[in-house]
């Protein structure tokens, strides 16, 4: 297989992962292909014509058509600084364009006085990881990562985002942002709009947390007091959960739920684009209401069912103590007894 006929494979295992739109797919193999002549005619011999093709003089339409091919590739290039993705095919195409990624982690400074405050997460792009533990404070930590189209814009940039944690009518908010840019700030001003912050937080187990992610998958453990998780585009995983109330909502993406016994459980849970699984341990005591309207329910636990079919399913474990309310517009949901 040849390099090229690789890039296109990638393009388009991303497109059929969904991390990319059939739109963004048309838009990059396009650009290969571009890129791809203007390296065949890179390869040529000075002063040797094209075997293949015979020589052409377009005059000042062909100076026109090299200058474009020329502003192509730096763009490409410059493009390559802004992917919001991560992974192989970001790495590839950052390098193949000549640009840069650059990762730096930072401590979250969260003020003294935080300490029993409820905690609001914004995250816009990056993965998040919260662990409820017994400590009595919030503590947090966050690795930065900045594409730019060389490794010293990518620094500063880097540099320059910013990570706050301030108080607010009794909430601790978390964020990170890159600092305005300013009519005529330099490249790397710029370049600070575009990154990714993964941030990882340990919070006392009984706080009441609320996450909201724009673009990166949330991962939560250990939670009991209120939880709400807001994601755009990526996966939830909550394990070892007593939070109540409990609400998630995913755009796009799974849902997975590992919920422990509680005292009267109150669970949402919903995914317009992605499956939806719930674990729950057997010394539950639940009544789950479950519908995927695009998909299939499937239950492996021991309920006493009151309502069952393809794509509903309505039974109660144990006792109707608590509740939780399962939904997926185009996706299967599927319910198991945790630890099997």
């Amino acid at each position: 297989m040849t390099e090229g006929s690789e890039e296109r494979q990638m393009v388009l295992r991303m497109l059929h992962e969904k991390r990319i739109t059939p739109g963004e797919a048309e838009e990059l193999l396009a650009a290969l292909d571009r890129a791809g002549v203007q390296s065949d005619a890179d390869e040529e011999a000075p002063g040797q014509p094209d075997s293949r093709q015979p020589e052409l003089d377009f005059g000042e339409l062909g100076r026109d058509i090299r200058a474009a091919v020329k502003g192509l590739s730096e763009g490409l290039r410059k493009f390559s600084g802004w992917l919001p993705w991560e992974g192989d095919f970001a790495e590839w195409f950052g390098a193949s364009m000549g640009g840069a990624k650059l990762s730096i982690e930072r401590d979250i400074p969260v003020p003294p006085e935080s300490e029993g405050a409820r905690v609001r997460l914004r995250a816009a792009s990056g993965d998040v990881t919260v662990e409820g533990v017994d400590s009595g404070r919030v503590t947090g930590r966050a690795r930065i990562t900045v594409w730019a189209p060389d490794e010293a814009s990518a620094r500063k940039a880097a540099e320059g985002i910013q990570l706050s944690a301030t108080m607010n009518a009794g909430v601790l908010e978390i964020e990170a942002k890159a600092p305005e840019a300013k009519e005529g700030a330099d490249r790397a001003a710029r370049e600070a709009l575009r990154f990714s912050v993964a941030a990882s937080i340990r919070v006392p187990r009984a706080t009441d947390l609320t996450v909201t992610t724009v673009s990166g998958d949330v991962d939560a453990s250990g939670i009991e007091g209120a939880l709400a998780v807001n994601s755009a585009s990526g996966d939830v995983c909550l394990r070892s959960c007593r939070a109540s109330p409990l609400k998630v909502s995913s755009t796009s993406g799974d849902v997975e739920l590992d919920l422990l016994e509680g005292p009267e459980t109150r669970a949402e849970i919903s995914s317009s684009s992605g499956d939806v699984t719930l674990r729950v341990s057997a010394d539950a005591r639940v009544r789950v209401e479950a519908t995927a309207s695009g998909g299939e329910v499937t239950v492996r636990a021991p309920f006493r069912v009151e309502e069952t079919g393809r794509s509903r399913f309505v039974g109660i474990l144990n006792s109707p103590d608590g509740s939780v309310r399962l939904s997926s517009a185009n996706g299967d949901i599927r319910i198991e007894t945790l630890g099997e």
